[in-house]
């Protein structure tokens, strides 16, 4: 019988007696190495016919994977190809070999960690894990009405690929949300391997995914930083993005990010004219945004009233007043002064 008869009949033996998941096993290879089974040789014509048999039929089938191409197969399964990751606060990093399967998946920070806690997903398919990891975000209270956005970033060396997988995932995602009546924002990328932004992911303990949203923020933006704003939720930096209308060419958004955890516009401008001492009537409202000051979400409210240009700070979460400036002009042209 030739080699590719053993192949055959084994692949037919293996079909009929159990589900076809070759490759989830394969992956799984690794961590049974080192592993030693003690056996006692009680009654060997017996007693051990059958794991015998079986220990055969194993030994053969691991000459058939040698001989017909299966190494190949094996290193093809062990070989990353994609990583993807998912951000909302909790970070986690999924890296798949070409077939989608997850060869490994690591928390980049706490909150993943207790995402992850319980959870074996090497082996799974990308959708599996999805579903599995989202689920667990839920559950966690991660990701919910109040806080709907998430980021889904992926890098790979095939433009073809990543972006079938961006857009892969974006579905996954938001049909997980509809289920779960959530009115899902999501964020999503492709993204290429970059050593400085390597190093700030590093040090923050967010993705390569999450340091790049963050970085084009700050070069469009000069008054953050990379620094107040790592911790901050996918939520707050989908919050900014909308506010200030700033629009990332590499980055794609569907849905509105929710803004139902804080205290709202309205309260974050009246409570700057009360500190001011005058009424809406009185004043003609020029912004309110959402900004980050020290490293928490405020509200930036500007209104003038006369020749007075007034400028608060409200805490996005107490509406405390957390910074305030006026500037009054006079009538000379380029004439100024400031009144704290």
């Amino acid at each position: 019988m030739t080699n590719r008869n053993v192949e055959q009949a084994l692949r037919t033996a293996l079909e009929h007696a159990a589900p076809n998941d070759v490759e989830s096993v394969l992956l799984r290879c690794d961590d049974r190495k080192g592993n030693v089974i003690p056996m006692t040789n009680q009654n060997p014509e017996k007693k051990n016919r059958k794991p015998m048999r079986l220990a055969a039929l194993a030994a053969a089938a691991c000459l058939v994977l040698a001989i017909g191409g299966g190494s190949v197969y094996y290193n093809q399964s062990q070989t990353a190809a994609s990583v993807v990751s998912l951000d909302v606060n909790p970070s986690i990093e999924l890296v798949l070999n070409s077939r989608e399967r997850v060869l490994r998946a690591t928390a980049l920070n706490e909150d993943a960690a207790a995402v992850l806690d319980g959870m074996d997903l090497k082996g799974s398919t990308l959708d599996v894990a999805v579903n599995a990891l989202m689920g667990s975000l839920l559950k966690n209270g991660y990701v919910d009405e109040l806080a709907n956005s998430i980021l889904i970033t992926v890098e790979d060396d095939n433009a073809t690929r990543a972006a079938q997988l961006e857009s892969q995932l974006t579905k996954t995602v938001n049909a997980v949300m509809t289920s779960s009546s959530i009115n899902g924002a999501i964020l999503s990328q492709v993204v290429n391997q970059n050593q400085d932004l390597q190093a700030k992911a590093d040090e923050y303990g967010i993705s390569l995914g999450k340091a790049q949203l963050i970085q084009q923020l700050v070069d469009q933006n000069p008054t953050l930083t990379f620094e107040s704003l790592a911790g901050r939720t996918v939520n707050d930096l989908n919050l900014l993005l909308s506010s200030q209308a700033t629009t990332l060419s590499t980055v794609s958004s569907t849905g509105r990010a929710s803004d139902g955890g804080y205290i709202g516009t309205e309260v974050a401008k009246n409570a700057a004219l009360a500190h001011a001492g005058l009424t809406a009537d009185q004043v003609t409202v020029s912004k309110v945004d959402f900004d980050v000051e020290d490293g928490r979400m405020v509200y930036e409210v500007e209104f003038w009233a006369n020749n007075v240009e007034y400028e608060y700070d409200v805490d996005a979460t107490t509406g405390e007043i957390v910074k305030n400036h006026t500037e009054t002009y006079t009538a000379a042209a380029g004439q100024n002064g400031s009144i704290d």
